[in-house]
């Protein structure tokens, strides 16, 4: 379970802390960043999954205020995809 983020300008990094370990993400160590978005409503949720070039991945929702800015700011150069999830989640079938 993560606890906390701590953005860092001066090494350009974002660290994911949880129970136990801590998780550095930089541009050097990230080869993918998936951005999502949920729409429900007037709501919309984001959150991201940082890719490492091994293909492990690190997930986290969008905390608050200058999250999105930072990530375009430190990872600059990284492959950015963006992923819309839209309700309902599954195709029903009205026979």
């Amino acid at each position: 379970m993560i606890r906390y983020l701590t953005l860092d300008p001066t090494t350009k990094s974002i660290t994911v802390h949880r129970t136990g370990t801590s998780t550095v993400l930089t541009a050097s160590t990230i080869a993918l960043i998936e951005s999502h978005t949920t729409a429900q409503g007037d709501f919309v949720y984001y959150h991201y999954r940082f890719v490492d070039h091994v293909g492990n991945a690190t997930f986290f929702y969008n905390y608050g205020k200058g999250l999105r800015f930072a990530i375009d700011e430190y990872f600059k150069g990284v492959p950015t995809r963006w992923v819309e999830h839209k309700f309902p989640f599954k195709t029903v079938s009205f026979a």
